[in-house]
């Protein structure tokens, strides 16, 4: 078990913004579907604590279902998608940007690099 507390907003170290940056809505199990979700509790006869995977509040008490819902759907309207053609090059800066991938199909090569401040 891994047990890791993040902030859920930093600041960001060049423009001085704060932002959101943190995870919990993607690796708490109510992003799973439903019946998945539902099931995983019953095996863990209704403990979130004890889920293989979760997150909670700091203070280890649980966040509700409905602010995880309001969260991903805030993301997912202010997302912006861009079709991807042969060559393209994308640059972002990652406490900005809640980057994500979105399902495709085919071949593809990721490249990746990171620098610092």
């Amino acid at each position: 078990r891994l047990e890791n507390i993040f902030e859920s907003v930093i600041t960001h170290p060049r423009t001085g913004e704060e932002v959101w940056f943190n995870q919990a809505p993607q690796f708490h199990p109510s992003d799973y579907p439903t019946d998945v979700y539902e099931s995983l509790l019953n095996s863990f006869r209704g403990k979130e604590h004890d889920l293989p995977q979760t997150s909670l509040f700091g203070d280890n008490s649980p966040i509700e279902i409905s602010k995880l819902k309001h969260i991903r759907e805030t993301m997912f309207k202010e997302a912006t998608v861009s079709p991807w053609r042969q060559g393209d090059v994308v640059m972002l800066d990652n406490v900005l940007v809640c980057h994500g991938r979105m399902p495709y199909s085919g071949p593809r090569k990721i490249l990746l690099a990171m620098t610092g401040n």
